[in-house]
Formats: C-alpha cells, sequence, structure tokens
C-alpha cells in the first residue's frame, strides 16, 4: 500500500500495483499503469499512456499531453465524470446520466454523472490533449486476471 506519496519519474513507466490514500505519479516520457486505486489519485504524462483501475475513489486526476487514457471501473460504482480528448469511448455498460457533451477544435469533453445524480465530491478527470479517452466496465477480478495473463 503507498500512502500520500508522490513519484516523479522523468522517463520510466510507472507501475504500482495498488494505490491506498492519497497519491501523486507524474513522468515525462513514460507510462502509467495502476492495477487498483482507492482513493484519491493525481496522474499526468507528456508522451505515455495512462491505463487505471479505479475500484474506489474519492478524486481521481489524470492528464497526458500526447498519450491515451483508459479509465477502468466496476459497473456500480457511483462518480461525476469528466473525459476530454480528441476521441471520447464509453463502454456501453456504463450507465451516464445528465450527460452534456461539447466539440470544440478537434477536440470532446463529456461529463456527466456514473450510477448517481448528485454527488460532486467524488469524481473522474481525465484530459488528454492529443490521444484518446476510455472508461471501460471491469470487475477487479478481471483486472487481475488480465494483468497475469
Amino acid at each position: 500500500t503507498i500512502l500520500n506519496k508522490c513519484f516523479n519519474d522523468m522517463f520510466f513507466n510507472i507501475f504500482p500495483l495498488f494505490i491506498l490514500g492519497n497519491t501523486n505519479l507524474q513522468t515525462k516520457g513514460g507510462s502509467i499503469t495502476v492495477d487498483s486505486s482507492d482513493g484519491s489519485l493525481k496522474a499526468s504524462t507528456y508522451h505515455g499512456t495512462i491505463d487505471v483501475y479505479v475500484s474506489q475513489l474519492r478524486k481521481v486526476d489524470l492528464k497526458s499531453q500526447k498519450g491515451s487514457i483508459t479509465v477502468k471501473v466496476p459497473e456500480s460504482l457511483k462518480a461525476y465524470l469528466e473525459l476530454s480528448g480528441r476521441k471520447v469511448d464509453v463502454s456501453s455498460e456504463i450507465q451516464l446520466k445528465e450527460t452534456q457533451s461539447v466539440s470544440k477544435d478537434d477536440h470532446v469533453t463529456l461529463s456527466g454523472h456514473m450510477n448517481q445524480r448528485d454527488e460532486k465530491d467524488k469524481w473522474i478527470k481525465a484530459d488528454t490533449q492529443n490521444g484518446k479517452v476510455c472508461l471501460k466496465s471491469q470487475s477487479w477480478i478481471q483486472s487481475v486476471k488480465l494483468r497475469s495473463s
């Protein structure tokens, strides 16, 4: 477990397995992969991709300048979402309410509530300037099985 940690890496990939508490991950040239996040997570990369499984959350803020972002969540997760990129894909199993989609200069921003309408204290923001944002439904067991195969 990692509590209140900050990892700053210039060029390498960051692969923490499980994050608990408030965590900040940064890399310029590498990618960030998190198998499970329970708490607040801030992750940013310039060239790399971000791939995160969010099991429980408070605040999740993901940014990539040139790479894509994949966020995997359990179907039952309750959160406010703000997803922004050249393209935004949300898997069909995920039910969003009160969605808004804004397109401007080859950039799409999709916002909405997942499995609730009021909660704005628990949110996921994913923003990439030149990549794609994917929101997928996945159980924790599936994420562990996929990693070990």
